[in-house]
């Protein structure tokens, strides 16, 4: 029981390690400077206008709210990216559509311009988005801006998406933990082939217990 409970706490820390080292690797994305991939992807109907209908902020459908009523948005089916490790920037645009079937796609007062950040390695696992409503100004939501000192600014996403993270998490920390217990393991090995005990190296000359630190060899 007690080895049980010891394990589960030892998996536990690993696993809040691998967390926040997924945390601060979306943090400090920035501090490694390599150029983005930019391309273009059709809009995922099924994701994409999933993510607007359940992301969209109040105060940028209330921005562009006029007196026509509006019954959905319509999406400019592509969106533009830009990807690097560990980071993905997808631009699309939110046309607003109306009770005759009227898409607006040319009234600037209506149209949504997003840009979602994701950040996350290796699965992208944080995400948040600016939204421009019409000719109003920029609405972050679950994104902060950082300047340092040197003028340059970034976008750090703050939105956890908690299996994508916690899968991340998973995997760093399983890797941590093969790199940090593999050399104990060798080493425990290479003792029981020199016939020593493989917890503290005291010879054994065939005992199946070590006499010195009474570790079984069973």
């Amino acid at each position: 029981m007690r080895r049980t409970v010891r394990i589960l706490i030892t998996a536990t820390a690993w696993w809040a390690a691998g967390g926040m080292i997924v945390l601060l690797l979306a943090a400090g994305r920035d501090l490694v400077p390599d150029e983005p991939l930019p391309f273009s992807r059709k809009i995922d109907l099924s994701k994409d206008i999933s993510w607007m209908n359940l992301h969209l902020p109040i105060a940028v459908h209330e921005a562009v709210s006029m007196d026509e009523p509006d019954t959905g948005w319509r999406m400019n089916g592509r969106q533009l990216l830009t990807a690097r490790i560990g980071e993905e920037r997808a631009t699309f645009e939110l046309w607003r559509t109306l009770g005759d079937g009227t898409i607006e796609r040319d009234r600037a007062e209506t149209t949504i311009v997003v840009e979602r950040v994701r950040r996350g390695w290796p699965i992208l696992c944080i995400e948040g988005a600016t939204w421009v409503p019409g000719r109003h100004e920029a609405i972050q939501d679950r994104l902060v801006r950082v300047d340092s000192p040197s003028g340059r600014s970034t976008l750090v996403p703050l939105g956890i998406q908690p299996l994508p993270f916690l899968a991340d998490a998973a995997i760093i920390a399983l890797t941590l933990a093969t790199l940090a217990l593999t050399p104990r393991f060798a080493e425990r090995i290479a003792r029981r082939r020199r016939g020593v005990c493989p917890s503290c190296a005291h010879p054994l000359r065939g005992a199946t217990r070590c006499p010195e630190c009474g570790a079984s060899l069973s």
